[in-house]
C-alpha cells in the first residue's frame, strides 16, 4: 500500500514538472521578443539623439546598426526525494524539484559607413520620399520645414543644412507659407498627388478653393509666387528659372536635415561661453534664438543630472544629459518622422557584413 502511494506521488510530481517546462518555453519566447524589440527601438532613438548633439558640437556623427540578435536558452529540471520507512510507523517522504534556465544572447553590430552610405546621406531627399511621407499622415508644415530648404525662391534656413551658421538665416516667409499649407491640408483643400505631365508621372500640389478657405488658398499662392488662375502646380527639382506655373523645390539631404535639427539642442551656458558651439548672431551682433526655426517641432533639453522618468529618451554626452520630455508630443513626432526619413534615405544602401559580435553571457 505504501509503495503504491509513493509511486503515484512521484509520478504526479514528475508530470507536473514536465508540463511546466512545456508551457514555460512559449511564454519566455514572447517575453524575450518584446524585450529585445523595446531595447532595439530605444537604442535607435538614443543614437539619433546622440548624433544630433554631436552635430551641434561639430563632432563627427556615427551610426551603428544592430545586424542580428540570436539567443540560446537552455532549460534544466530535476527531481529528488528521500523517504523513511520504519516498522510500526507511517512512512515519511521528502520530495524536491528544481527548474532553471540559462540565456546566452549574441548581438552583431554593423557600422554604417563607406561610399554608398555617405552618398545616401548627402543625396537630396527625393520627391517620391516627400510624397510617401506626406501620405503617411504627417503634417505638411512639419515635412516642408524639415526637408525643404528653398521653394520658389523662398529660403527656409538653407544655411542650416550644414554646420550651424554664424549669421541669421532667412525663414519667416517660408514658415508662414507652410502654416497655410497645414491649414489647407487639415480641411482637405490641399493634396500632393501624381499626375501626368508631358506623358510622364509628376508630383503636383493640388488646391481646392471652392470652400470656406478660399482666402487661405489665395494667400498661399501669393506667398509662393504661384499663378492665381491655377490650382495644380507641378513640383520641379533643381535651380532652373522659376515659373508661377510650377513649384521649384530644393530639398535637404538627410545629413542636412540632421544639421538643421541639431540646432534644437539646448547647449549648456558654460559650453557656449567656452566657444564649443557656433553662436549665430544678427546684423546688430545680437544672439539669434534658434527656437524661432526649430521650436515648433523639436526641443532637446540639457541638464547636469540624469533625467527622471518624465523623459522619453536621453543620452549622456560631454558630461551632460540631453533629453526630450515625454510630454513634448511635437518633439516626439519629429523624432519619429526623422527615424522614417533615415530608413527611407540611408536604408537604400546595402549593409556591410557585421564586424562586431558581442556574446552577452
Amino acid at each position: 500500500m505504501y509503495k503504491k502511494n509513493s509511486s503515484f506521488l512521484l509520478s504526479g510530481l514528475l508530470l507536473l514538472i514536465l508540463t511546466g517546462c512545456s508551457s514555460v518555453g512559449p511564454s519566455m519566447l514572447q517575453g524575450n521578443r518584446i524585450s529585445y524589440n523595446q531595447a532595439v527601438q530605444k537604442a535607435n532613438n538614443e543614437e539619433l539623439l546622440l548624433n544630433l548633439v554631436r552635430l551641434k558640437y561639430r563632432d563627427i556623427p556615427f551610426f551603428l546598426e544592430v545586424g542580428s540578435i540570436s539567443n540560446q536558452m537552455q532549460f534544466t529540471n530535476g527531481l529528488g526525494g528521500a523517504g523513511s520507512f520504519q516498522a510500526y510507523t507511517d512512512p515519511s517522504y521528502d520530495l524536491a524539484s528544481s527548474f532553471g534556465y540559462t540565456e546566452k544572447p549574441t548581438v552583431s553590430y554593423s557600422p554604417l559607413q563607406g561610399d554608398e552610405f555617405i552618398r545616401q546621406m548627402l543625396t537630396p531627399i527625393s520627391l517620391d520620399t516627400l510624397h510617401l511621407v506626406a501620405h503617411s499622415g504627417w503634417s505638411m508644415e512639419r515635412l516642408m520645414r524639415i526637408c525643404v530648404q528653398r521653394m520658389n525662391g523662398l529660403r527656409n534656413a538653407s544655411s542650416a543644412s550644414g554646420p550651424t551658421p554664424s549669421y541669421t538665416p532667412k525663414f519667416e516667409k517660408f514658415s508662414l507659407g507652410t502654416k497655410i499649407m497645414r491649414q489647407l491640408q487639415k480641411s482637405d483643400e490641399l493634396d500632393l498627388s501624381y499626375v501626368k505631365f508631358k506623358g510622364q508621372p509628376a508630383l503636383a500640389m493640388i488646391l481646392h478653393d471652392e470652400g470656406e478657405n478660399s482666402e487661405q488658398v489665395r494667400r498661399l499662392k501669393e506667398t509662393f509666387n504661384l499663378n492665381p488662375e491655377k490650382n495644380q502646380f507641378i513640383f520641379t527639382m533643381g535651380s532652373q528659372a522659376s515659373s508661377p506655373d510650377f513649384i521649384q523645390i530644393q530639398t535637404r539631404s538627410l545629413m542636412g536635415v540632421l544639421h538643421l535639427l541639431s540646432n534644437a539642442v539646448e547647449v549648456p551656458k558654460p559650453d557656449q561661453e567656452a566657444g564649443k558651439v557656433t553662436m549665430t548672431k544678427g546684423a546688430n551682433n545680437e544672439k539669434f534664438d534658434w527656437n524661432k526655426v526649430t521650436g515648433d517641432f523639436l526641443h532637446i533639453k540639457s541638464q547636469k543630472s540624469k533625467p527622471d522618468d518624465r523623459s522619453v529618451i536621453y543620452v549622456k554626452y560631454r558630461n551632460m544629459w540631453f533629453y526630450i520630455d515625454d510630454s513634448d508630443l511635437n518633439s516626439k513626432s519629429t523624432l519619429s518622422m526623422l527615424s522614417q526619413l533615415y530608413y527611407l534615405q540611408a536604408g537604400k544602401s546595402s549593409r556591410p557584413a557585421p564586424i562586431m559580435t558581442l556574446s552577452l553571457d
